[in-house]
């Protein structure tokens, strides 16, 4: 009898924390969700932007087609001058015998940039919070970035430098350009 009563006695207080832990999981999945709701940004444009016939989207979706086509060749272009200044470092006497060293050491990483850019689509940009609008203008290195990434030319110390002149005010006139005026005096 004792332990048949335990047994139903432990039974009931495990329904018990389900059932806690079952209102304890609503009530989180509501507070989330208000959590999200209030936390949703406002849109980058108002929804009068597109206009009855959709010209303001179609406006911006031209321009993105434009900057994608101009940030493609851009790209295509900077990596075909990565492509010839491995080949100039491979014809250097230095790499002369370690070809295929320098070339396995970055096939990896050249072969995962790729022609084309991360494509992005206009829906993605006003999806996007107005925080990442403005996110170019932090600084990665430094203290003002957290100090996240040094930057390796800032670690680097440049012995004394020979003064070579230059300024303006330390300048001596020449000879023939005090003739041409007629002398210092004036």
């Amino acid at each position: 009898n004792a332990l048949v009563a335990a047994k139903a006695g432990l039974t009931a207080k495990l329904l018990d924390s389900e059932r806690a832990a079952g209102v304890l999981r609503e009530q989180l999945e509501d507070a989330r969700a208000a959590a999200a709701a209030a936390a949703a940004p406002p849109p980058l444009l108002p929804r009068s932007f597109a206009g009855p016939e959709g010209e303001g989207l179609a406006l911006v979706l031209d321009i993105n087609g434009a900057l994608l086509e101009d940030f493609t060749l851009r790209r295509r272009m900077l990596l075909k001058r990565l492509d010839v200044t491995i080949q100039s470092f491979l014809w250097s006497d230095k790499a002369q015998g370690k070809e295929e060293d320098i070339l396995a050491a970055i096939q990896g990483q050249r072969h995962a940039l790729a022609d084309a850019p991360t494509s992005y689509t206009v829906h993605d940009a006003l999806r996007a919070p107005l925080s990442v609008a403005h996110s170019h203008a932090r600084r990665v290195t430094g203290e003002a970035g957290g100090g996240r990434v040094r930057s390796m030319v800032k670690t680097i110390i440049i012995g004394d430098v020979p003064d070579r002149g230059g300024r303006a005010g330390e300048m001596r006139p020449r000879a023939r350009d005090l003739d041409a005026f007629g002398g210092r005096g004036g």
